[in-house]
This record gives structure tokens, C-alpha cells and sequence, in this order.
């Protein structure tokens, strides 16, 4: 069996969707981490494993999901509702969110957020450990998952492991109000290589390391034990190419084939000609 990059994210690529006849749809996602990532995992044996976003209403939709999965390189892990309300909604998105955002006035400290965080983060090492082995590189992306790297590494000492945080590290002084912030650290620490967008990210992180994990940080590396961590910054990029011929297609469409959002940007370049710079981001606080 030849060795396989397997890349771990909270959700999948793809949307679930069930349509009125009882069907299923599958949608590609539109998520950073898709884009980014849609040419790594379909090739050679590599998988990706994650959530759906989909509650299965019988063994007949699993079935049915799991084989389209099959097709697509993707695996995935079974989430219930009360794994998404505790681990997602509540521990990474009202803990994590808004401290790594400095929002600190936003956090819910509740012990049963962390507990749900820890129990779904061994439910995704224990969905993995069925497509593992030790040749294998494991790539785990973001916030939702900080304690994977470590419960795989003590599954296979001597497995590759990296870590991309998707979002900002925040200084030491706001990571530091989290109770829990030993054991996150400790969790990233399963890692060989933590990437992160920026330096300054990348500065907090090893600045929280070398304060609150107690190890030994020289320049970009950290000393855990008998392994040595590399923590670097790596700015994530766009598939320019694709973005690129996407535009250009769309100046040869039709006025027919117009988006009501096309429609709405031409009627503002006629009544002011210059340049429009468009931004779609998710609107937080």
C-alpha cells in the first residue's frame, strides 16, 4: 500500500443536501479550505475526512452517502446534534472564536463545551485510525480540531503530522484567559509542523508555548520531548488561474444569462464609471 496524504478538517468539501423526492444532492462547498485544498486530496490514494453537515434519516441515506464519499476520495465522521451544539457551536465558536478574535467579553467559559471539544476531537482520531498507517502524512486544518495532532501521535509516535490554523493566534496575554489553554498547546504539540497565516500569528503561538506549555522554543522550533516542532507561517493563496478564466468567460456571457448581483453591478458602473472593488466576507461582531 503506497504511502497517502489524508487531510482532516471539521467538514468535508461537499454539502449534503435532501431534496423533496427523497433524494440526496451533493454540493461542493465554498469555504476557504475547499478551494485551497481541491487539488491535494484527489490525487494519488490521498482521502479527506470530515463531517458532512448531513443527519443520515436511515442505514439506507448512510449507504448512500458513504459510497458517493467513497467516489469522491472523501470519508466521513458521524456527528450527532448534540455533538454540533456543544463542540462546534459552543466550544469553537463561543470559547475559541472569540478569544483567538479578541473578543474576550463574547466567551462562555462552560465545562461542558470543553468536554464535548475533547469527546469530538477522539471521535475524529478514532474515524481515522481505521485508514491510517505509519507512512501515511496527516494534515489537520483549524480551531475546531487543536487536540487531534496529539491523540493521533500517541496512536503512531512516528507518523507525520502538520496543523494549519485557519483563523488568527491571538497574543499570549488573551490566550492565556482560557483554563484550557495548557492542554490546547499540548494538543498542537502532536504536531511536526504548525502553520499558521501571518508571523504575528505564528509569534503568538510559539510566545504562548514557551510561557504556558514550559518548553523550550529556539527561533521556530520547539523542543517537546524527544521530537523538535516547526512552527512557520504560510499566507494561503487563491487558484488565480481559475478566478482568472472564470472573469474572462463571464465578459463573452449574455445579458440574458445575467446574475441578479451582475445586474446590479452594471446599473451601478453606468452611474459611476471608475473601478468596483467587491468584497464577500462573512460578517461577524
Amino acid at each position: 500500500q503506497m504511502a497517502k496524504k489524508i487531510i482532516v478538517s471539521n467538514r468535508l468539501p461537499i454539502r449534503v443536501e435532501s431534496l423533496e423526492d427523497g433524494k440526496l444532492n451533493f454540493v461542493p462547498s465554498e469555504g476557504g479550505l475547499a478551494t485551497g485544498l481541491g487539488s491535494v486530496y484527489k490525487k494519488d490514494d490521498n482521502i479527506w475526512v470530515g463531517w458532512t453537515g448531513y443527519y443520515p434519516k436511515s442505514l439506507g441515506e448512510e449507504q448512500i452517502i458513504d459510497d458517493y464519499l467513497k467516489s469522491e476520495s472523501m470519508r466521513s465522521v458521524s456527528l450527532t446534534l448534540d455533538d454540533v451544539k456543544l463542540f462546534y457551536e459552543g466550544f469553537s465558536n463561543k470559547v475559541l472564536w472569540p478569544n483567538f478574535h479578541y473578543f474576550p467579553q463574547y466567551i462562555e467559559y462552560k465545562n461542558e463545551y470543553w468536554e464535548a471539544y475533547k469527546r469530538v476531537n477522539q471521535k475524529f482520531c478514532d474515524a481515522l485510525l481505521k485508514y491510517i498507517s505509519e507512512e501515511d502524512t496527516i494534515w489537520v486544518h483549524d480551531y475546531q480540531l487543536l487536540l487531534l495532532p496529539e491523540m493521533i501521535r500517541s496512536r503512531f509516535p512516528k507518523i507525520s503530522i502538520g496543523f494549519f490554523n485557519h483563523i488568527l493566534f491571538p497574543s499570549y496575554e488573551m490566550f492565556r484567559l482560557l483554563p484550557w489553554r495548557k492542554e490546547l498547546l499540548n494538543g498542537l504539540l502532536g504536531a511536526d509542523l504548525v502553520g499558521f497565516h501571518t508571523y504575528d500569528d505564528m509569534r503568538h503561538f510559539l510566545s504562548s508555548v514557551s510561557r504556558l506549555a514550559a518548553r523550550s522554543v529556539k527561533e521556530q522550533h520547539v523542543e517537546n520531548g524527544e521530537r523538535v516542532v516547526l512552527v512557520d507561517s504560510f499566507p494561503m493563496g487563491i487558484d488565480y488561474e481559475k478566478f482568472e478564466k472564470t472573469a474572462y468567460d463571464h465578459t463573452k456571457s449574455e445579458k440574458e444569462s445575467f446574475s441578479p448581483l451582475r445586474i446590479e453591478l452594471e446599473k451601478h458602473k453606468e452611474l459611476n464609471p471608475g473601478k468596483i472593488i467587491l468584497s464577500i466576507d462573512r460578517l461577524d461582531y
